[in-house]
């Protein structure tokens, strides 16, 4: 009977392996700059703290709730948009199933990540 022949793993060389933990570690820069620089110019244009409708929405919030809250959840969700689309693109260039990753990518960051447990605890219902 003749032998199926094995799939290899395709080998990585050390150089190829360096190169591609120095693009991480530019795309995870770059998503840190815009994680910083959205969320510093959404606090200098924006003052959600003086908006009617998030003092509506939020009787009970501090001011520096209201203020720095929905920044705080805009900037980290560009940040890991980008962070995502760029290591996908430029250096793991996998570019099957975006839609199916990027819906995981999501539900985990919903889920499981920061964001749940730093939202003030008056918005979310925990407050005693």
């Amino acid at each position: 009977m003749p032998e199926t022949p094995k799939t290899e793993k395709p080998t990585i060389s050390k150089r190829d392996n360096l190169l591609m933990a120095l693009k991480y570690l530019m795309c995870t820069a770059g998503a840190g700059i815009i994680q910083f620089v959205s969320f510093t110019l959404l606090n200098a244009a924006a003052h959600f703290d003086r908006l009617p409708v998030f003092l509506k929405l939020f009787p009970g919030a501090a001011v520096t709730e209201l203020k720095y809250g929905p920044s705080y959840l805009v900037a980290p969700a560009l940040s890991v948009i980008f962070n995502f689309t760029a290591n996908r693109k430029y250096t793991f260039r996998s570019a099957n199933n975006v839609p199916i990753a990027m819906a995981k990518v999501l539900g985990y960051y919903l889920a499981v990540s920061f964001t749940p447990l730093t939202l003030p605890t008056k918005w979310i219902g925990y407050a005693s």
